[in-house]
């Protein structure tokens, strides 16, 4: 009954259709009352749950404040837990970022808006806006936030320690035509804004693609009826 995953430096999580969280390995605790989260995130000693109120539950090591959300915790629909800092989106489409900040990880860049997705390295964070662009910042020792040219077409982001993905989709227009269950979900309206957003990018992604109702460490989830992704569809950089 898991329906989806996060890997820590030392520890996982799992979250059930129930809307529980199973942690194992470098014990982090989760949080009572164990229920109602609808995505994960797990980082280097601490994690983020979403629950299905748009609050964020943080638990873990807080040395840096990587678990103190900031106020109003509330509005969010996407989470993502770096090693010493964290991120969450808001259904407004603006990044809150919080914990520990050396090397700039928690300086969203302006104009803070219009990003449907969020992922973050070991200390750096990217985010990925409507209109298929990505924006990166933080370290750059490797290159990770220098997003390959063209800057267009990424339906989805990754982040691992020191590197960055990007995933696009060139193969003829979107048409979204449905939304998974909803039902007690708060923000299905920010979801239904963001179909319609895709639908005018045109992006390029054929075939009939869904959103699926859990956000996965803040990507939308999208299912499709495509063939196996190509390299020239899979930007990597860092």
């Amino acid at each position: 009954d898991f329906i989806a995953i996060a890997a820590g430096s030392a520890h996982s999580l799992g979250l059930k259709a129930n809307g529980s969280v199973v942690a194992w390995g470098y014990q982090l605790n989760v949080p009572t009352p164990n229920s109602g989260f609808v995505a994960i995130s797990a980082g280097g000693g601490h994690d983020l749950g979403l629950k299905a109120d748009g609050s964020i539950i943080a638990w873990g090591f807080n040395n840096y404040g990587q678990t103190s959300v900031p106020a109003p915790n509330a509005d969010f629909i996407g989470i993502a837990a770096g090693w010493f800092h964290s991120l969450g989106v808001k259904a407004d489409g603006s990044i809150v970022a919080w914990g520990f900040n050396w090397d700039g990880q928690t300086n969203v860049p302006a104009p803070n808006a219009d990003f449907i997705g969020i992922a973050v390295g070991d200390v750096h964070s990217l985010g990925l806006k409507d209109d298929g662009s990505i924006v990166g910042w933080g370290r750059n020792n490797y290159g990770e936030t220098n997003i390959p040219t063209p800057n267009a077409d990424f339906i989805a982001i990754a982040a691992g320690g020191y590197h960055s993905l990007g995933l696009k989709c060139l193969r003829g227009p979107i048409v979204v035509t449905t939304l998974e269950d909803l039902s007690g979900f708060p923000h299905a309206g920010a979801l239904i804004s963001l179909r319609q957003a895709i639908n005018k990018a045109n992006m390029g992604c054929g075939d009939e693609i869904r959103f699926a109702a859990a956000l996965a460490g803040g990507r939308i989830a999208l299912r499709s009826h495509l063939p196996p992704i190509t390299a020239s569809e899979l930007g990597i950089f860092g």
